[in-house]
């Protein structure tokens, strides 16, 4: 139960009063790369900086995906990346290697190494110096110890000297909030890996050190004035993989508390056998363990992590994830990168985190953690793995918005196989928070999707996809759960039409002969739900979209392509069916293929929109060209009519005069503009995902002027925390709906707009969700 503070109605009418001398903050259009491949770094921290805990993650990029010109430091606020400090990256000039939270007597404040640098400090508002660790500190590790001296900050790295006052230090050093302290290590000295231990058994803090030029590596303890070896002291067996840090952990397995290690190294045990690169320390020695795959197994990275089966250790190796029950080994996860480190939280709550730009590949009998996750995971307990920002592993060339039960989501078709954490066969399902994948099963091992569209035949709503499946050109139709695959031939559209005889679905592209009865179907039929039929003579050429547009006469089914003719009459690439026949469309002689139609109104009436190396239109009578509008290969046509500022979005490689080259432009009935300009668009489509309407674009993995798009991308207003009525802007209208959730105490995760009353996600309701609002209010 969640619990709930209430504030005194004096306080609200306050605050009330504070907001309506307050300006609203209202949101403006922008890129919301809800789906990008984050590619962060190895250092990571909780820290609330006074709005409520989250994650913070650094390493060595120059931006995340769904930032731009994000340095080195970046915090994840539970759907994007953002800046650590907005326009100001502080004084993170250089690679985080590590993140700790530490209070100096002044307030909890995050702290971070840099490389080759610096301590930096950042309290939640602004950057600070805290010391040089000297010029030539690499790959600083950091953790925060109260070794009886009161709390601090421990230091090590390789090539570690510092010196501040009279403070000589190698390998590593002690920082108590005002001073240095030194570890008394030797010249040239280097430690690896810190881990603070605190459970029954013991509290006290282990390294890995290198003591000055040895060749071998110590697990030490700390005495608080100096470090005590613990058992003998193991062999580097490859130098060359000394940048694999050592980790130790601690895990019971049933008979109490016990001190693991895991690492590149082979130890020299008591008796002179030598122990793996998986030991336990039974308070004497170092007892060999068993390893997964060979005794020189080594792990990058592990940790100790309850994922509601109980408490084991998940550990990197290579390219897989395996599991230590305290008998056995079990590999749960297939990568197709290395993993670079396995870190577990416990606040804000239990979380195991696994970094280095992993993908994970789709669940199967051997793999119980299913999804795709670039970059940076995350499992919680009872829970699978999702990425934090990440997206498709390959193109979005299909995007349409259906409802096939349960309310409208966004349908996403391509080359992909995996999507925002979820395996997928080419097509996933966007609710506007996550990615799902369609059905149990998919009846193909790989799918390439080209068009996507929902039809009833009367059995049911089912979703239609055409594509390659099974290594041949089939339409996969979804119903009930169940996935099937209808033979046909290259379906490029398809779209669902009337023509008075009911309902049905028609499909266009380059197939010429998979009609089942009255003879082939020349580049467009009919589904019945049984069988292809013929739609008169087809065409002589390939079909390339098809639209549903009425011209004032009634609905009629409009067909654009590279053909010039149908039944011997003549037809100049666009072609209307009214249910009989095939029927010219105007006079208008077009110079190129059509790929793409759409429908839009501009305020003065609905008309048709063509792109063929230009984009004109029809209005029912004439084809005109649209004036200053966009030349090239127009790939996506879609008109939104939705807000008082009715747009029209064009998608493709594109020139606008005077504007130069772009993919994405958007017309607000008299002026043009580039939205985009460097990622591939073949598709678009408009969704509400809770947050607003925006515009769904699908692209490609791709990087352009430091940001990435991984599939798809979404322009429009972005969600504005606070905006509980979803207006697209945060004023006293939310206010009134906050105030009157928070007074009502509804908790987070009800079905109904008060799930935002929460404004800090700290699963309380009390004063900081007012101050967030109000900042939210203000755009502070």
């Amino acid at each position: 139960m969640i619990h709930v503070n209430r504030i005194a109605d004096s306080f609200l009418i306050l605050l009330a009063t504070t907001f309506a001398q307050a300006s609203a903050q209202i949101c403006e259009n922008e890129w919301s790369q809800a789906f990008p491949t984050p590619g962060m770094g190895g250092a990571l921290a909780w820290f609330d900086d006074g709005t409520g805990p989250a994650l913070y993650v650094g390493g060595g990029f120059y931006h995340t995906p769904d930032y731009a010109n994000v340095q080195f430091i970046a915090r994840w606020n539970g759907l994007n990346w953002r800046p650590v400090s907005p326009g100001d990256y502080g004084n993170v000039y250089a690679p985080v290697n590590s993140l700790v939270v530490f209070d100096d007597g002044s307030g909890p404040a995050l702290y971070t190494s840099i490389s080759g640098a610096s301590l930096e400090k950042w309290n939640g508002h602004a950057w600070s110096l805290v010391d040089a660790i000297g010029a030539t500190a690499t790959a600083a590790r950091m953790v925060v110890f109260d070794d009886g001296n009161g709390q601090a900050i421990f230091v090590g790295s390789l090539h570690f000297h510092l010196t501040s006052g009279d403070v000589d230090a190698y390998g590593g050093a002690k920082w108590d909030g005002t001073n240095w302290h030194s570890m008394n290590l030797p010249q040239n000295s280097a430690i690896y890996s810190f881990f603070a231990r605190n459970d029954a058994v013991e509290h006290a803090l282990y390294a890995n050190i290198r003591y000055g030029t040895s060749s071998v590596i110590n697990v030490a303890k700390w005495s608080a004035t100096g470090w005590v070896q613990v058992g003998q002291s193991p062999e580097v067996y490859n130098w060359s993989q000394v940048f694999v840090n050592p980790t130790i952990v601690t895990f019971d397995d049933g008979t109490g508390p016990g001190l693991y290690i895991l690492g590149n190294m082979i130890w020299n045990s008591a008796d002179g056998t030598k122990v793996s690169t998986f030991a336990r320390w039974d308070g004497q020695r170092w007892n060999p363990m068993p390893n997964p795959l060979t005794p020189n197994s080594v792990f990058l990275g592990a940790a100790a992590f309850d994922d509601g089966t109980g408490s084991r250790i998940f550990a990197g190796i290579g390219f897989d994830i395996w599991v230590w029950d305290g008998l056995n080994w079990t590999k749960v996860i297939s990568l197709d990168h290395l993993v670079t480190g396995i870190v577990s939280f416990n606040a804000p709550d239990p979380t195991l985190f696994v970094n280095g730009g992993t993908k994970i590949l789709p669940n199967s009998h051997d793999r119980p953690y299913p999804a795709t996750v670039n970059g940076l995971a995350i499992l919680k307990p009872n829970d699978i793995w999702r990425g934090l920002g990440n997206g498709a592993d390959g193109a979005v060339r299909a995007l349409g918005v259906y409802d096939l039960g349960g309310g409208p989501s966004l349908y996403a078709g391509g080359d992909f196989m995996s999507v925002g954490g979820v395996g997928a066969g080419g097509i996933a399902r966007w609710d506007g928070q996550r990615w799902w994948p369609i059905g149990a099963a998919q009846p193909w091992n790989i799918g390439h999707v080209h068009a996507l569209t929902a039809f009833d035949d009367g059995s049911g709503p089912a979703l239609y996809a055409s594509g390659i499946f099974d290594n041949g050109y089939r339409v996969a139709r979804f119903s009930n759960n169940t996935w099937s695959l209808i033979e046909s031939g290259d379906i490029y559209s398809l779209a669902v039409f009337d023509d008075g005889k009911g309902a049905a679905l028609y499909a266009g592209g380059t197939f010429q002969q998979f009609c089942i009865s009255g003879g082939t179907c020349e580049h467009v039929a009919r589904w019945n739900g049984q069988e292809w039929l013929r739609l008169g003579p087809g065409f002589d050429r390939k079909v390339n979209t098809l639209v549903v547009f009425d011209d004032g006469a009634g609905s009629k089914l409009y067909a654009g392509g590279d053909f010039s003719e149908s039944g011997g009459i003549p037809m100049s690439r666009v072609s209307k069916w009214d249910g009989k026949a095939w029927q010219a469309v105007g006079e208008f002689l077009f110079n190129y293929p059509v790929l793409a139609l759409g429908v839009f109104n501009d305020g003065t009436g609905s008309a048709l929109y063509a792109g063929s190396g230009s984009l004109i239109h029809w209005d029912g009578v004439s084809w005109q060209a649209v004036p200053n509008g966009p030349g090239g290969a127009i790939l996506s046509i879609v008109g939104d009519e939705s807000s008082n500022s009715p747009s029209l979005y064009v998608a493709g490689s594109l020139g606008l005069p005077g504007l130069g080259d772009g993919t994405v432009a958007q017309w607000d009935g008299n002026t043009w503009e580039f939205v985009e300009r460097d990622f591939p668009a073949y598709a678009m489509a408009l969704f509400d995902d809770q947050g607003g309407r925006g515009l769904y674009v699908g692209t490609q993995s791709s990087t352009n002027n430091y940001q990435s798009m991984s599939g798809i991308g979404r322009w429009g207003c972005t969600t504005l925390l606070g905006d509980v009525n979803y207006d697209f802007r945060v004023d006293l209208s939310d206010f009134a709906i906050f105030q009157e959730c928070f007074n009502n105490q509804q908790a987070w995760g009800e079905p109904n707009r008060c799930n935002w009353s929460d404004l800090d996600a700290s699963g309380y309701h009390d004063i900081a969700d007012f101050a967030a609002f109000q900042n939210a209010f203000t755009g502070e």
